[in-house]
């Protein structure tokens, strides 16, 4: 049986993926996440205040394809914001943005009521 070195293509991508799990692994050690958690919550709480602006367009007296439009922006920002929460809450001490994270989901699924 002959041996054949993965391609080209195959161990760039190796060669990367371990270059991000030293870098990922250099960064938890060195506390990165901690350090960058308030600047996350920050911004999860920025793009569900643009999700709730887009849901208030979305009521105002304007046309269907208008509103539309504003619910999906309003969804869009919401799933974002929901990802970020998803992210807070693998770092220690995240457990606490659970309950936002399910406030987000559930205005998600309203958006998604609304679009059908």
């Amino acid at each position: 049986m002959e041996w054949k070195l993965p391609s080209g293509k195959v161990r760039k991508l190796l060669q990367a993926l371990v270059v991000a799990l030293a870098l990922y692994g250099c960064l938890r050690w060195a506390g990165f996440y901690e350090f960058t958690n308030r600047d996350a919550e920050g911004l999860a709480t920025i793009t569900q205040l643009l999700g709730d602006i887009y849901a208030v367009l979305a009521g105002r007296d304007s046309s269907l394809a208008a509103r539309r439009d504003d619910w999906k922006n309003a969804r869009a920002a919401y799933a974002r914001a929901a990802d970020e929460y998803r992210s807070l809450i693998g770092v220690p001490g995240g457990e606490r943005y659970a309950r936002q994270l399910s406030e987000t989901e559930r205005l998600v699924a309203d958006c998604d009521r609304r679009l059908k």
